[in-house]
């Protein structure tokens, strides 16, 4: 869900822009069926091709939406907890063309149609924030899928903040990693214009039309190069703070 910053100004989009935007979205439901149905077919004991299915589904809808993405770093492939900024809904596929990995969601997202069953399919980990028996139950599933070796992707800030912004992170994925002493990989972001990032009560369709409506979107993913690990939750969150507020800023630039 965006965040209640004010919505951006967007120029009425034209009709060539609505074209695409429905070529775009019917592309993106059918890759979805496709690669979703793929992977819940694919046996529990075959990690490697669900991996391999879920980066494949990441780099289609990146291609199909028009995503243009520079890289500055290459991931870590080793399991644990990845923290990145949260800018638009378009972070998701350019995050998983960039690395498979298992998103931690609000519980909402569950009943989006074909986005929640896709989402279920690819092991998401839902959670109510609002409710403390699901918040242990959503780091008692983590916990175990890092244990199986995966990798696991959380927007800490809880919700998508304007471009070359970072909003403070929320401190309990770095408690959970201190405690079990899991490694995080730190991933920066950055659409290239400020229209691209959907925050304030800009509602969804709309602003896909103004934005994937377009020809290309630009952005610029920076991976941190080492690990972030220690025992100590606080300067664990200070440090992913720091480095994501200086990617941010250096957006600005």
């Amino acid at each position: 869900m965006p965040s209640s910053q004010p919505p951006k100004h967007h120029p009425q989009p034209t009709l060539t822009q609505h074209i695409v935007a429905y070529t775009r979205m019917i592309l993106i439901a059918l890759s979805t069926l496709t690669h979703a149905s793929l992977i819940a077919l694919t046996p529990g004991n075959m990690q490697g091709l669900k991996n391999s299915l879920l980066q494949s589904w990441g780099r289609t809808l990146a291609w199909f939406m028009g995503l243009k993405v520079t890289r500055e770093g290459s991931p870590h492939h080793e399991g644990g907890i990845v923290i990145a900024n949260h800018t638009s809904y378009a972070d998701i596929p350019a995050l998983m063309a960039l690395a498979p990995c298992t998103f931690l969601a609000k519980a909402e997202v569950a009943r989006w149609p074909l986005i929640g069953w896709g989402a279920r399919v690819a092991g998401t980990v839902f959670v109510d924030r609002s409710s403390p028996e699901s918040r242990a139950a959503s780091r008692e599933t983590l916990k175990q899928r890092v244990r199986e070796g995966a990798r696991i992707l959380v927007f800490a800030e809880g919700t998508t903040t304007p471009r070359g912004e970072v909003h403070p992170l929320k401190p309990g994925m770095f408690y959970e990693a201190a405690e079990a002493g899991l490694p995080i990989q730190l991933i920066s972001l950055e659409f290239e214009r400020d229209e691209h990032a959907w925050v304030g009560d800009t509602p969804l369709w709309p602003h896909f039309v103004s934005v994937f409506g377009q020809r290309h979107t630009h952005a610029h993913i920076t991976v941190h190069s080492e690990l972030l690990r220690g025992d100590n939750a606080h300067e664990l969150k200070e440090q992913a703070e720091a480095w994501l507020k200086e990617q941010a800023s250096r957006s600005r630039d």
